[in-house]
Formats: C-alpha cells, structure tokens, sequence
C-alpha cells in the first residue's frame, strides 16, 4: 500500500513538530513545510536560528524538510495591513489573516505541485465529516483552554476535506509530554511569542519604522469632550486599556479612538460595555439563513457569547448580543459558532451605541 503525503506546516516547535511525529506514526509520508516570514525590523541571525533548529528537528524525526520564502507574500498581506489598521485606530489580529492568505495558501499550492493528499498544521482544532448532513465542519479542540479555532474562521469551505489537525484531540499537557519522552529540541523551547515578526513586542515601533513617520501626539478626552491629557500615539492604544494612559485621576479605560480626530477617549468601566455591533468582510464555513441565533467570540480568549445575527447589508451583519460585551474592539475577529462547530466570522467593524 502506497502512503498519503501529507504537507505539514513546520516551525519545528513542540506543536508542529508533534503534528509530524503523530502522522508518522500513523502511516503517513510527511513533509515538514517551513516557512520563512521575516521579521520587522530584519534579524536575519534570529531567523536563521530559527530554521537551523526547525531543520535540526526533521532530522530527529526522520521527516523530509522544505523551507519556503514567503517574506513578500507575508509582508504583502499581513504586516501592511496590520500597520495601516493601527494607523485607522484599530486593534488587528494578524496571525487569523496569515492562516489562511500565507500558511495555508502556500501549503494548498504545494499541495498541487507535489501531488499531495493532504496538509496538515499543529493548530488545537478539529476537523470531522457529518455523514447526515454530508458536511465537513471545523470544530473546536478537546482541550478548551488551547483551543485555536477561532483563528481559523477564515480557512475556505473546500478546504476542510484535505485538512489534518493531529492535535484536536490532544491536550496541551499530552503534547509536551510526548516531546520530551522522544527528546526533542523543540521540547525545550518557548512558546512562540504573539506576533512571529515583531521580536521585540514593540508594536508602536514597528508601526512608526514601517509607516515611516513619527508618532504624532494628541488629546485624551472623556466622553463628555473634557481634555484629560495627551497620548503618545493612537496606535499606543486599544479598547479597554487602562495602564499607560498618563491621567493622574485613576479609573480611566479607553473606551474609542477617533483617527480622523487624533483623539483617545476614557471613560469608566461600565462605558465599555455594549449590546450590538457591526461585523464586515464575512466568511462563512456554512449555509446560513438570516436571522441567525448562535453564539460569538469577541477575541480570541473570550467566552462564547449568546447572540443574534441580522443581515446588515451585502458585506455586513449586525449582531445583537444577550447580555451586554465588554470591550467590543474593532479590528477584531468575531467568529461565531454553534456548540463546538465554527459557523463562520468576520471583522468588528464598529460598536452600536
């Protein structure tokens, strides 16, 4: 019996490379797939660090390794969306782009060229087919508390059929395990920061080198128009930030940025909660009818929220909530889900006062 080929994503750390060791296990013939990003501003050292001990890693598998250059794709559609959102004073999610227009682009192309069967990730989610209702449907991880669906919301429908998450049913704690009982570099390593490209965690930095201006500095204002002091920045800021806002008197959240006004405005922590907003730019995983009662993640470690799904337009939907959200940020993902099952989601465009 020949072997599927399988593409797996492959950072050589202890998720993905688990990921190979489970599908190796299992009959499959894997290829590590690994993907060079880049890095703002540029370490060339660090990211060759990087590669040496993913390439380091296939070897201890016994896997087949390739390494992709990917940089002016992902800086295409990631980092310069990711800057010119700041910019519009919102709060992006680049990592729920980069799955479906990098990571799983590259891997569906290769996937053609090499006359694979299937890709793989090391993403905690799930994957099963629905006889009944002859559907694949994307659906939550067992271990809740690593769960990644949610940045997967945008993956395309056609897909899920070619799709394999080796973690789903796996815990966080089982994986780690596994690692160092076959000795692995990556057993060693730690977790992969929030942003791959940004090494040093300075948003605000990274934003002003590549939008090449200085940050420009403004009023901070509450929401009754009274000047309580000055930012650094809007892009210093998100919605329900508290620490870092330079007012003497405490008890200040930031609950609205205003680009068109450079302004940052506080209130108290009951401004920041909200019954409705707008969502745009959807994507749906199944066939949906109008009005829909489901529920919605407002960020990625946010509980699921009861809601209701209205048509707002050919591009938009308003949700309305059960209970009131807090810190509604817009840039965000809202995805929405049924149980465990992922209907689909789209960007916070805005709160409904």
């Amino acid at each position: 019996m020949v072997k599927e080929k399988v593409l797996v994503a492959f950072s050589g750390g202890v998720d993905s490379s688990l990921a190979c060791y489970l599908l190796k296990e299992q009959g499959y013939k894997v290829l590590g797939v690994y993907f060079q990003l880049g890095s703002v501003p540029s370490q060339p050292e660090k990211e060759k660090e990087a590669l040496f001990l993913a390439q380091k890693t296939a070897i201890q598998l016994g896997i087949k390794f390739i390494s992709l250059d990917l940089k002016e794709r992902f800086f295409k559609k990631v980092v310069k969306p990711f800057v010119r959102q700041y910019l519009m004073g919102k709060t992006p999610n680049p990592c729920a782009v980069c799955n479906p227009e990098v990571k799983f682009w590259a891997l569906f192309k290769l996937k053609r060229e090499l006359g694979a069967s299937w890709v793989a990730t090391g993403h905690y989610a799930r994957v099963v087919y629905d006889p009944q209702s002859k559907e694949y449907q994307l659906l939550e991880a067992l271990d809740r508390g690593k769960d990644q669906s949610y940045f997967l919301f945008q993956l395309k429908l056609s897909w899920l059929k070619r799709i394999i998450f080796p973690l789903g049913e796996k815990s966080k704690a089982q994986i780690k395990k596994y690692a160092q009982e076959l000795g692995l570099a990556s057993a060693k390593r730690e977790e992969s920061q929030d942003l791959c490209f940004v090494y040093s965690r300075n948003y605000a930095q990274v934003i002003e080198l590549l939008a090449k201006k200085p940050s420009k500095e403004g009023e901070i204002i509450n929401s009754q128009g009274r000047v309580l002091g000055k930012h650094k920045g809007i892009y210093y800021y998100t919605i329900g930030q508290h620490r870092g806002l330079g007012i003497n008197e405490p008890g200040w959240y930031v609950v609205k940025i205003l680009p068109e006004k450079n302004q940052i405005v506080v209130g108290r922590d009951k401004e920041l909660y909200h019954q409705k907003m707008l969502v745009e730019d959807l994507n749906w995983l199944v066939k949906v009818e109008f009005p829909l009662s489901c529920q919605a993640k407002i960020r990625s470690r946010s509980e699921k929220a009861d809601c209701l799904v209205e048509r707002a337009g050919e591009k938009e939907v308003l949700v309305r909530f059960a209970q009131r959200q807090r810190a509604i940020t817009p840039g965000q993902a809202s995805v929405f889900y049924l149980g465990e099952r992922v209907l689909g989601g789209g960007w916070i465009k805005e709160v409904i006062e």
